[in-house]
């Protein structure tokens, strides 16, 4: 019995493996023999018994062709640096040549994407940790246009929520001989603001076309809402840039890959450049499946295609003290899987979002503990500008708490699910070109509850010269329910707080500071009658996700008793809300009731709140 216990002791030893990417290949993984890649370091564990294993990674880039790829086989590895004061880098690019060429074979963007729908194409340019931009016109802000010569739609928007036809290409004019000069068969796209301020899109240009009387702009595809209508804007008119264009490429940092002929070219800014890299590959740096216990710590992921990590069905995997920049999908993914960790990263230039974490199971209401700790994570939404948050929440029982969310063109946090905690966030300087969103964002879900919002400080918001209060700290929209706001702080934001027509939200003890509007209220259920269950837009049909869900089980009866009888104790209205012990300083109008709102007052607990030390 002795001898065995021994020998099972001696199997389970914590080992040592050594990676360096300047020797040649042929190691073993000592240390006088490193590995040259974290692969093979990787691969030299898989399926073996052992302790907790770390890889000591040398100083160094280390390139990934096809990404480190983990499965459910890898368990109790660290991966880390040698020298702990050190840089280490795992990157999916190769190094590139201006004037040089590169190979790529990935096929060109689609004719159109969608808000939602945007994504990263290969190849992707990078130089001296930023971005190469394709080349654009104009090389900063936006052109407009006003009027539609076809707005691709071929019936009416019924609610302004979406067409109930398809949308075809359509035309604009646009009052500039700029687009004269190019080329369009080697493929122009045109991004912007087509419709709403909250939906950018891409979509390639098929023409331009100049007559004696006009000048129009035709596409190649269709922009989903059409073309020049618009919502709650301040703006002049829609926006849009060009990019891809040869004709353009004339500004520091801007590149331009001939698809036919490979060769890419590039201005560099006046002081040159160290470092020029292209992703040619579609896909993450790390790709995990079904692995646990492994450790990232202190490592720099950087030049991707995809996301930096991809985590999917893991358990009690971290990313501790990394940096992930300049990615073409989103710094980190967590999907499924329980107990996962990013904590004290730096996450930014990611195309998509910083990080998108989902787990759980909603049916049963069990948490998936996934944790998001003391990240400093800007620059998300590079390629998708809407809809691509700094973290996007799902699932059940995540964990959001004392990060950092700063400079990106649409929200912060965007979430859906249940039970998920976010406690002591910092949000400044975001929706810096949108309108109608939120830097905490959720709606159009009443089975979506148990969500826990306190101590965030929420502050500078918005973009410069817009008029609209459109920008909002904190936005429960289209009927959201079951959220709790508690003493959180917002400043300097044009409206603090927007209470969408929901029930069984509370309120209480946040603080309002210079802001036009501090909390506004609507019942948007009983006005917008016709979408409450539209027949063409699933994203509402607020009875069939009660159904569904069927909230008389448990544990939801027991955990949601209010949904017992949602469907039949007015859904519709402002319903169950606690609005107590919030402070309004400052605020041009620190309470605005609309869309029939002051009709359901009567239905709001309101108590011990102040205006500028008064009560109201």
């Amino acid at each position: 019995m002795f001898s065995s216990l021994l020998i099972l002791s001696f199997s389970l030893y914590s080992s040592h493996v050594y990676v360096d990417a300047a020797v040649p290949a042929g190691g073993t993984g000592a240390k006088d023999r490193p590995f040259r890649s974290p692969v093979e370091a990787v691969q030299s564990l898989r399926g073996k018994a052992h302790a907790k294993s770390t890889i000591l990674i040398a100083d160094g880039t280390y390139e990934l062709p096809g990404g480190l790829v983990l499965t459910g086989e890898d368990r109790d590895i660290v991966l880390a640096k040698a020298d702990p004061t050190g840089r280490v880098r795992f990157t999916r690019s190769i190094a590139a040549t201006p004037g040089g060429k590169v190979v790529c074979s990935a096929p060109p963007a689609p004719d159109s994407e969608f808000f939602y729908g945007i994504r990263p194409h290969a190849p992707l340019f990078f130089y001296d940790h930023a971005w190469a931009v394709p080349a654009r016109w104009p090389n900063e802000g936006w052109a407009y246009f006003t009027t539609a010569v076809d707005n691709g739609l071929r019936s009416r928007i019924r609610g302004g929520i979406a067409p109930d036809s398809p949308a075809v290409p359509g035309s604009f004019v646009f009052d500039s001989d700029r687009p004269s000069k190019w080329n369009f068969d080697e493929g122009v796209w045109l991004a912007g603001y087509f419709a709403h301020d909250w939906a950018f899109e891409r979509i390639r240009a098929d023409r331009f076309v100049t007559t004696p009387s006009n000048r129009v702009m035709k596409l190649a595809g269709a922009a989903q809402y059409g073309l020049a209508s618009g919502t709650w804007s301040s703006e002049k008119g829609r926006r849009f840039y060009a990019y891809n264009v040869r004709a353009e490429l004339d500004a520091p940092g801007e590149v331009y890959w001939d698809r036919k002929t490979g060769v890419v070219d590039f201005i560099p800014p006046k002081d040159g450049v160290t470092e020029f890299r292209a992703a040619v590959t579609e896909g993450p740096i790390v790709s995990a499946t079904g692995a646990s216990n492994i450790e990232f710590d202190g490592i720099t992921f950087e030049y991707a295609a995809g996301d930096g990590l991809l985590l999917v069905n893991c358990t009690n995997c971290s990313v501790r003290c990394c940096r992930v920049r300049n990615v073409g999908g989103n710094g980190v993914t967590i999907r499924g899987g329980r107990s996962c960790l990013v904590q004290v990263a730096f996450i930014e230039g990611c195309g998509l979002g910083g990080v998108d974490v989902s787990g759980g199971d909603r049916w049963s209401l069990t948490p998936c503990n996934h944790a998001v700790e003391g990240c400093v994570i800007s620059r998300f939404g590079m390629l998708q500008r809407t809809y691509a948050p700094g973290a996007r929440v799902g699932g059940v029982g995540v964990r959001l708490a004392d990060n950092v969310f700063h400079d990106a063109p649409h929200s912060a946090v965007l979430y859906t699910g249940n039970d998920h905690l976010f406690e002591r966030n910092e949000v400044y300087g975001i929706m810096q070109e949108t309108g109608d969103a939120g830097a905490f964002y959720s709606g159009r879900d009443p089975t979506s509850r148990g969500n826990v919002l306190r101590f965030n400080y929420v502050h500078d918001l918005g973009r410069p010269g817009d008029t609209a209060a459109n920008t909002m700290a904190f936005y429960l929209d289209d009927c959201d329910a079951g959220d709790t706001l508690v003493s959180n702080r917002v400043k300097n934001v044009a409206r603090g707080l927007m209470l969408g027509g929901g029930h069984d939200n509370r309120i209480l003890g946040n603080t309002f500071e210079n802001c036009a509007i501090g909390m506004s209220v609507d019942a948007r259920g009983v006005v917008w009658d016709d979408r409450w269950d539209s027949k063409i837009d699933r994203s509402w049909q607020m009875t069939r996700k009660v159904k569904e869900m069927q909230v008389d089980r448990e544990p939801w009866r027991t955990r949601y008793p209010l949904l017992l009888t949602y469907l039949e104790d007015g859904p519709r209205e402002p319903r169950h809300i606690d609005v107590v012990g919030n402070t309004f300083t400052n605020c041009k109008e620190p309470i605005v009731w609309s869309m029939r709102a002051d009709e359901f007052k009567h239905l709001i607990h309101w108590a011990d709140n102040t205006a500028d030390g008064k009560s109201f």
